[in-house]
């Protein structure tokens, strides 16, 4: 199958300009049928420029899905031929050119195909033709028996002459390539798996509209249906509607399929031909690094440089290639006094396969000198090796600072990002942001890739399309992470992704250096036992290192959606398996944090402990004295960042400062549950109402770009500045907290939320423990002085005092 497929990328050049060819020319009665075959000439005369709309869809891995819009300007329509790379698939005879679509269920797995289709009148003369469309059919990385999650937060909003259906990915890590919607019990429309909203532009007046959207896996697994109903009036308004309603399993096999006019819509990603890709600054790099409109860089770099497993002395430098060749290797040197070709160390490569590419995934481990910034450069090939950054300057980044040492230093936080379709262009304005913080490293608080965390959506400097490329796009994370180490949590999507190489996560993201050091595990192993899941291997991601005065955790918080077994939801599961009293995380978090009493402590993790969106709600397991909060309020933790949530939220509970930073590069979400005691400062925004929501100190957005953000946090001594910003570039909600280090813990308290929680922790195996209330401490004595940085938000810098 590789050979195969290597084979027709080498000719998809010559398929390109042979079906190019094909739509301008159009057949003739008497040259159409040869033996069988159709043969395709040139007649001017005969071509009317109508250009049909066409849209490709892989919606299983041995699936393809058409779907076309014919110009009325076409006239009647008698016939359509389709052609799939440059030879005829299929005829479709019609009487009144309806029947615009079509399923091609004799395509394999991992391959490049091209279609065209060609509408003829029943003169037999050419009448419009579309544009060759490409699509590449998903792999099988893994036998998938699991249907994936239904859609989430469907509402259904009518305005004049349309009625805008809105939703959100289903929260789990399957690889959705499409989604089914259907209008009165028949089939409407399928969109492909990176849209999340579609235009019924064919509704009426003072009717009443039942929608069931569905998601379909690259396995052909399909989801429950969720439905949604809204009544409109004559003006277009909606009178009566029920959102989000149950899920609909009364409908268990397709219906008979009626043409209704297709809304085709272009997922937002990020262009990528060779005038687009990411290439640097004049001169060396730093993190300020911005992406030029040329590519200096060679072709055969398919993901620009970027850190991890920055700590004490170590650094790993990461980048994939195409696979000409199997060696590789890092240089560098010290900045001031060294080339950055003055050292060399050998990479290793693991094969990766993106989008139904071979590619090679390398890294190489460098042990340095603390707190010194060094640049590198990186080849390809032996004897005549390949600088794979051409022309682009070396990048350059400092190494971490020692423990215990004092110094002013920053870092970033990032959370639920890696969209190729929704939120790309506002994800892209935050690079660029983050690239200029000046910050030594980075957090991410989970979902680091959407929507299944799959090589094929963290992507390349290439490829393109829904849901492809949304991390390791030009625009993606290799504007800042040439320089700026990330040290990305494990967050639901991408949990249990997969492939010959292993989990993506830890393939992508290598943190060895890391969890040895703190005793904590990064590795794939065994998971079973509890509340009846499927025994599978999933990844265990937790550990600490330090920087300066402070030491930082990554934690897991997440769990595989699909696999829930008996458990009430996947946050009982990971409670279950993660921070039961006596499991192995909580066991060496407890034991990690009881070791280290005296110094400023961070802790990162995806399931949110408290937030008012109702479709991520808290997460009441690790609620509690014999959870995780537990743990992070005896031990002294002074700030935790959780994600999950697509929107911003600071918290306070049980002397606790949380936030939720969820909204970096997804499809944001709304504050929807009312706000509760605990919620200081929220942002959130309704697409289906475009409506901003706002809680606590907070000022309702007027745009959901001023929910998009991230933060950067600064460690001066035992001060810390929480500076959050938005894809505007606008700040809000500055925080200075001061400290006390080593002081006495804060003591929780049992005050209820608003609104109580419906969600038990009732385990059934041990180890178990009484359910925990939430609960939440008031606010310490806060002096307020104001953000003096222009801005449209009421913005706040607020400094903490003795916590």
């Amino acid at each position: 199958m590789f050979l195969q497929f290597k084979m027709v990328r080498r000719t998809f050049l010559k398929l390109t300009a042979a079906v190019t060819a094909a739509v301008a020319r159009f057949a003739s009665p008497a040259a159409q049928r040869a033996h069988g075959e159709t043969a395709i000439y040139t007649d001017a005369s005969q071509n009317s420029g109508a250009l049909i709309e066409l849209k490709a869809i892989a919606i299983t891995i041995g699936q393809v899905e058409l779907l076309w819009k014919t110009p009325q300007s076409a006239g009647a329509v008698a016939r359509y031929d389709i052609y799939r790379n440059a030879t005829l698939l299929v005829t479709l005879a019609t009487s009144d050119g309806a029947a615009e679509t079509y399923t091609d269920a004799t395509v394999a797995q991992g391959r490049i195909y091209l279609y065209t289709v060609i509408a003829f009148n029943s003169a037999g003369s050419a009448v419009a033709a579309s544009l060759p469309t490409k699509v590449i059919t998903p792999d099988l990385a893994m036998q998938d028996i699991w249907p994936p999650a239904p859609p989430e937060g469907l509402t259904a909003t009518a305005f004049p002459g349309y009625i805008l259906l809105d939703w959100y990915g289903g929260n789990d890590d399957t690889d959705i390539t499409s989604y089914l919607i259907r209008r009165n019990g028949l089939r409407l429309v399928r969109v492909d798996g990176g849209t999340l909203e579609f235009r019924d532009t064919t509704v009426r007046p003072l009717r009443t509209y039942i929608y069931s959207i569905q998601a379909i896996d690259t396995m052909g697994n399909r989801s429950s249906w969720e439905s949604v109903t809204i009544r409109t009036t004559v003006a277009g308004a909606a009178v009566a509607g029920t959102e989000g309603a149950a899920s609909d399993p009364s409908q268990p096999q397709e219906p008979r399929e009626i043409y209704l006019p297709l809304v085709l819509r272009e997922a937002s990603h990020i262009t990528s031909d060779a005038t687009s890709k990411a290439a640097s600054t004049s001169g060396t790099t730093s993190s300020a690094a911005s992406v030029q409109s040329v590519a200096a860089y060679s072709t055969n770099l398919k993901r620009y440089p970027y850190l991890t497993d920055l700590v004490g002395p170590h650094v790993t430098i990461n980048w994939a290639t195409d696979d000409s060749s199997t060696e590789g290797y890092v240089t560098y040197g010290e900045v001031g006094s060294e080339p950055p070709t003055a050292h060399t160390v050998a990479a290793t490569r693991s094969s990766i396969r993106v989008n139904g590419v071979d590619e090679y995934q390398w890294k190489a481990m460098l042990t340095l000198t603390p707190d010194t910034q060094y640049a590198y450069r990186i080849f390809l090939g032996s004897g005549t090796p390949i600088d794979l950054l051409g022309t682009d300057p070396a990048p350059t980044f400092w190494t971490q600072i020692p423990a215990g040492v004092s110094k002013v230093f920053s870092f970033i936080v990032v959370g639920d990002w890696g969209d190729a379709s929704n939120g790309a262009t506002e994800q892209a304005s935050l690079m660029a942001l983050i690239a200029q913080s000046g910050a030594l490293f980075g957090f991410t608080t989970g979902d680091n890739s959407y929507p299944s965390g799959s090589q094929s959506n963290y992507g390349d400097l290439v490829q393109t399309g829904p849901s492809i490329s949304g991390t390791f796009g030009p625009q993606g994370w290799p504007v800042a992470g040439r320089s700026m180490p990330l040290f990305p949590v494990l967050g639901n999507h991408g949990f249990s992704n997969q492939d010959s190489a292993g989990n993506t996560h830890l393939l992508n993201w290598p943190q060895q250096r890391a969890a040895q050091l703190s005793s904590g595990r990064y590795v794939s192993e065994f998971y079973g036992g509890l509340y009846g899941t499927t025994p599978r291997n999933y990844p265990s991601a937790w550990y600490a290192f330090e920087a300066g005065v402070a030491r930082f955790y990554v934690l897991e918080a997440a769990w595989h959606d699909s696999n829930t077994g008996n458990a009430d939801s996947s946050y009982e599961a990971d409670y279950g398996y993660h921070w039961a009293p006596g499991s192995a995380q909580y066991q060496w978090l407890a034991n990690d944090l009881a070791a280290n009493p005296n110094k400023l402590k961070f802790a990162f993790f995806h399931y949110p402990l408290y937030t008012d969106n109702n479709t991520e709600s808290s997460d009441t397991y690790l609620q509690g004295v014999d959870s995780l909060e537990g743990l992070l309020t005896n031990y002294g933790v002074h700030l935790a960042f959780n994600g999950h949530a697509h929107l911003f939220q600071r918290n306070n509970a049980n002397g606790l400062t949380s936030y939720v930073l969820g909204a970096t590069g997804v499809k944001v979400q709304p504050l929807d549950l009312g706000c509760t005691s605990v919620d200081q400062f929220g942002l959130g925004w309704s697409n289906s109402k475009n409506k901003g929501y706002a809680c606590g100190a907070a000022t309702v957005p007027t745009s959901k770009q001023q929910v998009y953000n991230f933060v950067k946090v600064t460690v001066d001594g035992s001060m810390v500045t929480v500076t959050p910003q938005n894809s505007l570039g606008q700040i809000f909600d500055q925080q200075v907290f001061n400290f006390t280090v080593g002081g006495p813990l804060p003591t929780p308290t049992s005050v209820p939320l608003t609104p109580t929680p419906t969600q038990t922790r009732t385990p059934t195996l041990t180890p178990t423990g009484a359910p925990a209330t939430a609960t939440s401490t008031p606010t310490p004595t806060q002096t307020a002085t104001r953000n003096t940085q222009p801005q449209t938000q009421t913005n706040h810098a607020i400094t903490h005092t003795n916590w």
